[in-house]
């Protein structure tokens, strides 16, 4: 038996486009959310930037991320600090840096995160 495609329509409080179906999305779970606002509570960037990062990453675990994802929010310099404060925390591993051949990085998501904090 074939698998059927499931599709999502998106209601009117969710997006600026409703009843479409192309739109990217991502699931978070609580506790990386609760982890994510626990971390970075001072720095909203960073969040920008991993929650970006899981839809560009279309729910792989393995993704690039190139700088025309992030140009028209953040600057290079503030990108390249978020980056370096999920990589601490343990939230993604920077797989390959491709500054010599001009290609996006590869990135990969962690869980170090769980191993540090816990929640009820």
């Amino acid at each position: 038996m074939a698998k059927h495609k499931i599709t999502y329509r998106f209601k009117e409080y969710e997006t600026v486009y409703p009843n479409t179906v192309d739109e990217p999305f991502t699931m978070i779970a609580k506790s990386l959310l609760y982890a994510l606002s626990f971390d970075f509570n001072t720095n909203p960037k960073v969040v920008a930037v991993y929650l970006n990062m899981k839809l560009a990453s279309r729910g792989g675990r393995h993704f690039t991320f190139p700088h025309s994802a992030y140009k028209d929010w953040c600057s290079k310099d503030g990108f390249i600090k978020s980056v370096r404060a999920l990589e601490e925390s343990g939230y993604i591993r920077v797989v390959e840096h491709n500054k010599s051949p001009r290609k996006p990085n590869k990135y990969e998501f962690v869980s170090d995160w769980t191993k540090r904090l816990r929640f009820p």
